[in-house]
């Protein structure tokens, strides 16, 4: 299911086709939270579609930061499903913080090849301590219902300007874009386009690149204010198995309906999709 399709469905569902009392940017506010709490209550096997490994983690400090994965991570350390030694691949064992004095005994001490890890304060931390680098495995927090686009160049090693795809749907009205504010997936970092130059689809931006550094063939984009957030939404695919796109639908109806104090209709709205989620994770069958 498409973004637009999520967004008219939520539509037609809140008795507003015409746009009268929700905007289409509110409702995409709405499914976005939605589709987080779908994930955060859905049995991890049903979200392999936002399941990433980051290969080759150093091990700084005696210790991993969960900043420095690629992604944000559902639900915490709790959103972390694996953890390997990348030198030799074999899966490190998880331990509360009550087992680490259980490793004082010589019996239980960790190794290359018996590899442990503990989470604490958004960090892992691995034993043996010689291990130099980690191969994790996590869930990540499904991208937002944003229409993203790509730089297709800088100009010329800019931190403040760079060419977008013209491929992707970018307007072709000049200074489109003036005022909006982008993310950059690649870095966590927003910035305001000061001018969009239609003729090359180069943006000015500011502040600058993250760390004053040019951009890069990484670099990936979407618009997160005003009507530029709704952008060619049927080009964007809820990132979640298409099984829960309508649960993600039916909470995103509850947050309309209690934010305008229609308790009742978010009442309904609640059974129902309580009542999707929960016939969804019945269905699941743990691995003997």
């Amino acid at each position: 299911m498409t973004a637009q399709d999520m967004v008219d469905i939520l539509a037609l569902r809140l008795e507003d086709p015409d746009k009268k009392q929700f905007t289409d940017s509110f409702k995409l506010s709405a499914l976005d939270d939605a589709q987080i709490l779908v994930a955060t209550l859905s049995n991890t096997d049903f979200l392999t579609e936002i399941q990433h490994i980051d290969a080759s983690e150093s091990v700084s400090s005696s210790k991993v930061l969960l900043t420095a994965l690629a992604y944000d991570v559902l639900n915490g350390i709790m959103g972390i499903i694996n953890i390997r030694n990348s030198a030799n691949g074999y899966y490190a064992h998880r331990l509360g913080l009550k087992d680490l004095k259980k490793m004082e005994n010589s019996f239980m001490v960790s190794s290359a090849t018996n590899p442990m890890y503990f989470p604490f304060a958004k960090a892992i931390y691995p034993y043996p301590t010689t291990i130099a680098a980690l191969d994790v495995h996590y869930i990540k927090i499904p991208n937002p219902l944003r229409h993203a686009f790509t730089m297709v160049a800088d100009d010329p090693a800019s931190t403040t300007t760079f060419i977008g795809d013209a491929s992707q749907g970018l307007s072709l009205l000049a200074d489109a874009y003036n005022g909006a504010v982008i993310y950059n997936i690649a870095t966590g970092n927003y910035h305001v386009v000061t001018d969009y130059t239609v003729t090359t689809r180069t943006f000015t931006v500011s502040p600058v690149r993250s760390g004053a550094t040019t951009w890069s063939s990484a670099d990936t984009f979407y618009f997160v204010t005003g009507d530029y957030e709704l952008i060619n939404l049927s080009a964007v695919t809820c990132e979640l198995n298409s099984a829960l796109h309508e649960t993600v639908v039916a909470f995103a109806e509850v947050e309309c309906w209690k934010s305008v104090n229609k308790l009742d209709r978010a009442s309904t709205a609640l059974a129902s999709a309580i009542g999707m989620l929960q016939d969804i994770n019945g269905q699941y069958i743990a691995p003997e």
